[in-house]
């Protein structure tokens, strides 16, 4: 306990090289902190959308269209779909289409679908009210932004080459493709978007379909990826992504901070002189060392940790902004991160102090 004082008196009687060796330390851990943390924040966020969505999901398509833009599917065929099959949800209808407003003209998604019934399955924020007739429609968040338009604003879509002025109802924001897009309720998209000779490019549903069932419909399914499935795959690919960062950066975090506890037991040197000459032994004297060596890295620990969950929590917020990602997920270690982080840093920067240990138990007096 007295090598253990003497080192730490001996610290704070240099506070000057004391904070110089905390914050040098500290900042490069706290350069590991930071992606770990953001990291942690959108796995989680994308860990906690994912029951939400996890439903089977088709595109059904004209049978000998080669893709979706070569499809066409008669209107009459959706009658004996939703007649003939039993799904768990109403299908949509999807276009391409061109929206305007006074701040300008955008290429989007036009889609048609039971909202009601869409918006259950999504966390969707709707500021507004669904569309209550043919001349109303909801808008993204994102999609609003770029026309500059509000709730109760007029916007013009143009589709098939006809021309219609809709009332924004609502503006909704779900942190997915709808909020790009402009969306009606389904009968009112039958009838605002056919294309030639009644028909419809290509229709979106949600429940177990059979694709054999289809074939005297002249249709095909095309089941995809279902979102839970989707999802994993995104959040293992951030987690392998941020892990092989983490690595690259640590390394070269890790040997600095090496060279910094080096540097600080052989400016402790003559200290250790001093105590050796008044009678300290070399156990001793090599203890002195360790000791301080471990008060340092003890403390760059909890400033590097610190700093890097506030810095993470900084960005992190500043990122969901420019992102208009509205659900916020505060950004955390892990108690893995937390322990790896710790014995990492802790052994590396303590490592420093073994060079000089050595030297000392070769030197004579």
């Amino acid at each position: 306990m007295m090598i253990i004082h003497l080192a730490f008196k001996d610290l704070v009687s240099e506070p000057k090289h004391l904070l110089s060796y905390i914050l040098t330390i500290g900042s490069l851990i706290a350069v590991v902190v930071i992606p770990l943390a953001i990291g942690n924040a959108y796995i989680e966020y994308l860990t906690r959308i994912m029951p939400a969505q996890d439903y089977h999901h088709y595109l059904v398509i004209n049978s000998s269209a080669s893709s979706l833009s070569d499809s066409v599917i008669e209107y009459r065929l959706l009658e004996d779909i939703l007649r003939r099959r039993n799904v768990d949800s109403s299908p949509q209808l999807t276009r391409y289409c061109k929206v305007s407003s006074n701040a300008g003209e955008v290429e989007t998604v036009f889609r048609g679908a039971n909202l009601n019934h869409l918006y259950k399955f999504r966390r969707v924020n709707l500021h507004g009210s669904t569309p209550r007739n043919m001349s109303e429609a909801n808008i993204g968040v994102l999609l609003a932004g770029r026309l500059n338009v509000s709730v109760d604003d007029y916007i013009e879509i143009v589709l098939g080459g006809g021309r219609h002025v809709l009332r924004v109802a609502g503006i909704l924001r779900c942190s997915c493709p709808y909020d790009e897009e402009v969306l009606v309720q389904l009968e009112d998209a039958w009838r605002m978007s056919p294309d030639a000779d009644g028909k419809i490019t290509f229709l979106e549903f949600t429940g177990r379909l059979d694709d054999g069932e289809f074939a005297s419909l002249n249709l095909r399914v095309m089941p995809v990826q279902p979102a839970s499935q989707a999802i994993e795959g995104i959040v293992e690919s951030t987690f392998n992504t941020i892990r092989s960062w983490a690595l690259a950066i640590s390394i070269a975090v890790f040997v600095s901070s090496y060279f910094t506890s080096l540097k600080m037991c052989i400016d402790s040197l003559d200290r250790v002189l001093v105590l050796r000459s008044i009678g300290f032994s070399k156990k001793k004297a090599a203890l002195f060392l360790f000791y301080k060596a471990l008060i340092v890295s003890l403390m760059s620990l909890l400033v590097g940790v610190s700093v890097g969950i506030v810095s993470s929590q900084v960005i992190f917020r500043a990122l969901s902004l420019i992102l208009s990602v509205e659900a916020y997920q505060p950004p955390t270690l892990t108690l893995n991160d937390l322990c790896w982080v710790s014995a990492a840093a802790g052994t590396i920067s303590i490592t420093g102090s073994i060079p000089s240990i050595i030297r000392i138990a070769r030197m004579k007096l």
